[in-house]
């Protein structure tokens, strides 16, 4: 039986590791930085990357195992993990936590206990290495453009914030605070959207006991960022030849892996858009969630079709009908976080049927394949609507908006197709074919299989009418193919024929290698490069949310180092005391500054911190002559009407009555939802409304509605209006 892939396990631990340290350090300073939910986060993900094998140890201990079932595989374990913490979080809540953290630390230090004293020192090193640069690559990604922030809402009280993170916030809060996929800005209308990764970061939220917007900042990244590449690695094992050897974490694979995840072009992410390679599972919750899934689903399938093709008998019935069962509810639930994936999965299992031939002819593999399809069309009117996509004719769109920079445009499907044409070429050579009609042999079925997701992903992306989403069709191909290039890799021959140190001794370097080596070497040092890039930018963002001087939000990107003036001097003198002093120091005078948008955002969060049971019978209203609220974006801001009505809903897990804007934006963001008339202006000052909104909150059926205004002296203050019998929960008047 398989153990385990114990250097992809321990790669994404590290991960989390240094991603928890990364997020806790750019938090030094705020009052609020406790350690213990960076803690949890990290305890939670160790705990899913260890689940599957502590599990089989356990389960071994009492039940020997004698045979390779997929139900025991690494991949079907570990979704099966991600779920079952969902679970617990609703059910049981964050007393939990501790305990699911404890075990996966323990499990974790026994595999290190078991392994880690027979590895080779070299690639211990290099592994370390590449992990931190990894993790800080990703990391620093996730954070471009305000997406996510370890200072989110200490950067949102100045105006800066992206309106994805906002808008994903509120529809995750309502779905954790209702139950309703809403955005929330004027009562609890649903809004079809795949709301599949909504739900579970709701559960992760409350399983951590720290709000939803502070989940997206933290336990996306902690956790969710390094189960990615554990996924990754977990597919790569299953496409290595037996499917069973994991890969091995050599200089090769760290090469092809930081170049496909930080990038291997000398670009900093201001000047790409396509071409972000890791960025937008980075920045995308639901797509990087879903990605995770397929990856996690094909490192529990290959292998057993593997079998199941050359061997049938080697299935048993419980095998082949736990999958009939569980494949429909895996594309049904990869679809319900992103509309792309689950068809693309279903599209390359049904081409897989129609390749082999001994499975093609099993009950089982057909009724699971009409069961999925079954679940497909169900779910598109739950999680797509038309309304929301762009008239645009899609092509054009895409070459005309600027979403692929112009330098970039004329190497970019060479790019995209980059990981599947070296699978290819290694996965043919190795096969021995030569020619389109050697592929009738169906033996690289798999790579057939990722070539009809690219054909069909690409269709589907510029055939329907998705504007800029069209990327996370197109490019599902790639993280497949990624895992089947690293699997293909561990066939090839050493590249070095050495004997000891290649650096001690020329003569061991076979001349052929030489421009491989050069080649890795110019990897290295260009993802070392965007590395170093990304985090500059970040920690720049960072010190300007501090209160450090610069240029206003959106000017040229060159101006941003005015933002270090006062710290870059000592810096450079080697006076990191002395600068760390004066980081702190302008820290505690911005929090000290007296500032009503900090103070709105601040009784948000206190509101989040209300008990669930409180919350689910309440609504808020914030009056749009409280311009403290509704002017946390500049009036001028581009996306200011767009963006600034999730704040409420997003920050306090409430949902709002009258937050919309006074005039309908043009796109996305689910305000098609609400009739036209609900964002006609309604005039009238607080106490003139008090009947008015009662008596609709009392129609939608809460309870009390908290109201946040301004005093004469401009401080900001809760008010609660209790609804008949209901009691009063703040101590405020």
């Amino acid at each position: 039986m398989n153990r385990g892939d114990s250097g992809t396990a321990f790669v994404a631990s590290g991960m989390a590791t240094v991603i928890g340290a990364a997020y806790f350090a750019c938090r030094l300073g705020w009052r609020d930085n406790p350690p213990g939910p960076v803690l949890l986060a990290i305890g939670v993900c160790w705990f899913l990357i260890h689940f599957a094998y502590g599990f089989r140890t356990v389960l071994a201990l009492r039940y020997p195992i004698h045979r390779d079932t997929w139900l025991l595989s690494d991949g079907a374990l570990t979704f099966f993990a991600v779920l079952l913490l969902a679970a617990v979080g609703a059910i049981v809540g964050p007393f939990a936590a501790i305990p699911v953290a404890v075990c996966g630390t323990a499990v974790l230090l026994i595999r290190m206990r078991m392994i880690l004293p027979h590895a080779r020192l070299f690639r211990l090193v290099f592994s370390a290495i590449g992990t931190v640069a990894l993790a800080l690559g990703l990391f620093a990604m996730s954070c471009s453009q305000h997406y996510h922030s370890p200072l989110f809402l200490e950067s949102l009280a100045g105006g800066i914030g992206h309106s994805d993170t906002l808008h994903h916030a509120a529809y995750c809060n309502m779905i954790r605070t209702y139950g309703v996929p809403s955005t929330g800005l004027d009562g609890l209308p649903q809004y079809r959207y795949h709301f599949g990764s909504h739900w579970l970061f709701a559960q992760y939220s409350t399983l951590l006991d720290i709000g939803v917007i502070d989940f997206y900042q933290l336990g996306y990244a902690v956790i969710f960022l390094p189960l990615f590449v554990f996924a990754i690695g977990l597919a790569g094992t299953a496409f290595t030849g037996d499917g069973r050897t994991p890969i091995a974490w050599g200089v090769r694979t760290w090469v092809v892996v930081l170049a496909a995840l930080v990038g291997w072009l000398p670009l900093t992410a201001s000047q790409l858009t396509y071409l972000f390679f890791g960025w937008y599972p980075a920045v995308s919750e639901s797509f990087g969630l879903s990605l995770t899934g397929l990856l996690l689903a094909v490192a529990a399938a290959r292998p057993a079709w593997m079998r199941w093709r050359d061997e049938p008998a080697s299935l048993t019935r419980l095998d082949r009908w736990a999958a009939v069962a569980v494949f429909p509810f895996v594309v049904a639930e990869l679809m319900a976080c992103k509309i792309s994936v689950g068809p693309l999965l279903l599209v390359a299992a049904g081409y897989a049927l129609v390749r082999a031939d001994g499975p093609r002819r099993s009950r089982a593999t057909l009724l699971a394949l009409g069961l999925s399809a079954i679940a497909v069309l169900l779910l598109i009117p739950q999680v797509y609507s038309t309304a929301y996509s762009d008239p645009a004719v899609k092509l054009r769109y895409f070459l005309t908006s600027g979403l692929v920079d112009a330098r970039s445009l004329p190497i970019f499907p060479i790019i995209l197709l980059a990981w599947f044409l070296l699978a290819l070429r290694i996965r043919a050579a190795s096969a021995g074919i030569k020619t389109f009609r050697d592929f009738s042999t169906g033996r690289l079925l798999d790579i057939e299989c990722i070539a009809v997701v690219a054909v069909v992903g690409f269709t589907m992306a510029f055939g329907l009418r998705l504007r800029q989403d069209a990327y996370y069709f197109f490019d599902v191909q790639t993280w497949l193919a990624l895992a089947a290039l690293l699997g293909a890799m561990q066939s090839l021959p050493p590249w070095i024929a050495a004997v000891g140190p290649w650096w001690k001794r020329p003569g061991s370097v076979a001349p052929a290698n030489i421009p491989l080596i050069a080649v890795i070497l110019t990897v290295l040092g260009v993802v070392g490069f965007r590395v170093v890039s990304e985090g500059y930018e970040f920690a720049l963002d960072n010190l300007h949310t501090r209160g450090f001087r610069g240029p206003p939000p959106g000017e040229d990107e060159f101006l941003k180092r005015e933002r270090i003036v006062e710290v870059e001097g000592p810096f450079r003198a080697g006076q990191f005391g002395t600068a760390w002093d004066r980081i702190i120091q302008k820290t505690r005078e911005t929090e000290a500054t007296p500032d009503a948008k900090r103070d709105v955002i601040t009784l948000l969060k206190t509101l989040d911190r209300l008990p669930l049971a409180v919350k689910k019978r309440t609504v808020l209203h914030i009056p749009k002559t409280n311009r403290a609220y509704w002017d946390i974006f500049p009036p001028d801001h581009p996306k200011a009407a767009l963006a600034g009505p999730f704040i409420g809903p997003a920050v306090s897990g409430l949902a709002m009555l009258e937050g919309l804007p006074d005039a309908m934006p043009t796109s996305g963001y689910g305000y098609v939802a609400y009739p036209p008339e609900s964002f006609a202006p309604r005039p009238g000052d607080l106490v003139s409304k008090k009947a008015q909104l009662c008596d609709r909150a009392v129609s939608l059926r809460f309870r009390r509605v908290i109201v946040i205004d301004g005093d004469s002296g401009g401080r900001q203050r809760l008010i609660e209006w209790p609804l008949g019998d209901a009691p009063a929960v703040l101590s405020v008047d």
